[in-house]
């Protein structure tokens, strides 16, 4: 199992940097998923940067709308 979110921060430019149990950063590039209906909505307003972690120990949004932790690790470019 892939370690999980304990941090996030919405960046500009649709990107999340996102802080895991075993100390890694990794910066997670949201464009490709924008076409895809679900993720659609975070483009309205400030939406996209309500990012946080939910209790369930992944970035979401909304109790509606989160990302998998395992693709956000290994999707996710390893931040130095």
């Amino acid at each position: 199992m892939n370690p999980r979110p304990i941090a996030v921060t919405a960046l500009p430019n649709y990107e999340l940097d996102v802080r895991f149990g075993n100390g890694e950063r990794r910066l997670v590039d949201m464009k490709p998923w924008l076409d895809k209906p679900v993720f659609k909505r975070l483009t309205q307003g400030d939406y996209f940067l309500k990012a946080h972690i939910a209790p369930y120990h992944t970035v979401a949004w909304d109790d509606a709308l989160d990302m998998c932790p395992d693709s956000l690790y290994i999707d996710g470019k390893p931040i130095q």
